[in-house]
């Protein structure tokens, strides 16, 4: 029996001060050098970190992680 956590970003509060930074250092270099170069920046991250990190949040391997950019992506997988 597999055990499924759902992170629901559209009903979480304010992002922490680190994570909106974060965010708006990506989004100020997108609007420097675009989304497919930003993208590719921040690759090793994006592929890599991400995963390795949510793992570790939730104690699981990184192969049992998977991100969608959707609900319905996600259901239809």
């Amino acid at each position: 029996m597999h055990t499924i956590i759902h992170f629901n970003p559209a009903g979480a509060g304010r992002p922490p001060p680190l994570v909106a930074k974060t965010m708006a250092k990506y989004t100020e270099t997108e609007s420097i050098v675009g989304s497919y170069e930003t993208e590719l920046i921040y690759k090793d991250y994006l592929e890599e970190s991400v995963y390795q990190n949510i793992a570790r949040l939730v104690g699981a391997d990184e192969s049992d992680i998977a991100i969608f950019d959707s609900a319905t992506r996600a259901w239809l997988a």
